[in-house]
């Protein structure tokens, strides 16, 4: 063989395996998911925010995320009357300390928010 031929099927193998380095690289991103929810009811003052988890993105369930003052993140259903009031009044919270929060930011320029805007969450938002 050539110098030539050689370089030319090195040059491919490496072309190879870089390209299916970089397929394999996309599918392995961790997403962070509730797996079940709690239908135990959460206090307002213990949380700070909260977001959506959609199966868009990944995730097994709908649910919402709270964030505890301690950065903790309880899930909850996404559907139940309790956790729509609750969302309200984090939601109420964010804006009296106008401080940045994920539940302030607008539905309309976040894809998980278009998830729920069907249900009842859209009322909240």
């Amino acid at each position: 063989m050539s110098l030539k031929t050689v370089s030319l099927v090195i040059f491919i193998s490496i072309l190879l395996l870089w390209t299916h380095c970089q397929a394999a690289g996309t599918g392995n991103i961790a997403v962070d998911c509730c797996l079940d929810v709690s239908q135990a009811k959460i206090p307002v003052h213990i949380i700070k925010d909260f977001h959506l988890q959609t199966t868009d993105n990944g995730c097994q369930i709908p649910a919402v995320v709270f964030i505890t003052k301690k950065n903790r993140q309880l899930c909850a259903p996404d559907k139940s009357s309790w956790v729509l009031e609750l969302m309200r009044k984090v939601k109420r919270n964010c804006q009296k300390q106008k401080k940045p929060c994920q539940a302030l930011k607008n539905r309309h320029n976040n894809r998980h928010w278009q998830h729920f805007r069907k249900g009842n969450v859209a009322k909240v938002l």
